[in-house]
């Protein structure tokens, strides 16, 4: 059951010109955050190191699926590390309340994290649900998140992501 979820980072490799050609193929467009570290790593590593670009933002996609079912396509591209800290704070919220909605950052489309059952989240975005076990869910994408934040940190050496890494801490304590 549980290695039917599928949450996934990818940056954005190229830009996009034209969205039916990512539609076409995304692939052409955004590399696996894992699976080919050394385009990662120079794409990083250039967006880091250039003088020019003060405020980093990384574009790319979390892909989620669940028992095949896409709710968060690589077609919906953004800034992959806000979106990631806006993960975070809905986690937050959710263990607090029981739900979360935000958005993501540059685009009108709504994510929604909602207790269903004692075990189950309901998870949407752009209004395509999951029901899923909550924990499961939860600390999947705690790991996935810490992991992209990690691998941001290695690049830069401001402590620039402290802040996303000590929520997750937060996160995983509560958790437990």
């Amino acid at each position: 059951m549980y290695t039917d979820l599928q949450v996934e980072t990818y940056i954005l490799k190229t830009p996009v010109y034209d969205l039916a050609d990512i539609e076409k193929d995304p692939y052409a467009y955004f590399i696996h955050l894992n699976h080919d570290q050394m385009e990662v790593t120079a794409l990083l590593s250039e967006q880091f190191h250039n003088p020019l670009n003060r405020n980093v933002d990384i574009e790319g996609a979390i892909y989620i699926s669940y028992k095949g079912r896409e709710v968060s396509p690589l077609t919906y591209w953004d800034e992959v590390d806000s979106l990631w800290a806006y993960y975070l704070n809905m986690i937050e919220e959710y263990l607090e309340n029981g739900n979360a909605e935000s958005y993501f950052p540059d685009q009108p489309i709504p994510i929604i994290m909602k207790k269903a059952t004692n075990s189950n989240i309901l998870f949407s975005v752009n209004n395509v649900e999951i029901l899923v076990n909550e924990r499961f869910f939860l600390s999947t994408l705690i790991n996935k998140a810490e992991e992209f934040f990690n691998l941001l940190s290695s690049f830069n050496q401001n402590d620039n992501y402290e802040n996303e890494l000590s929520q997750i801490r937060a996160i995983l304590s509560k958790l437990g």
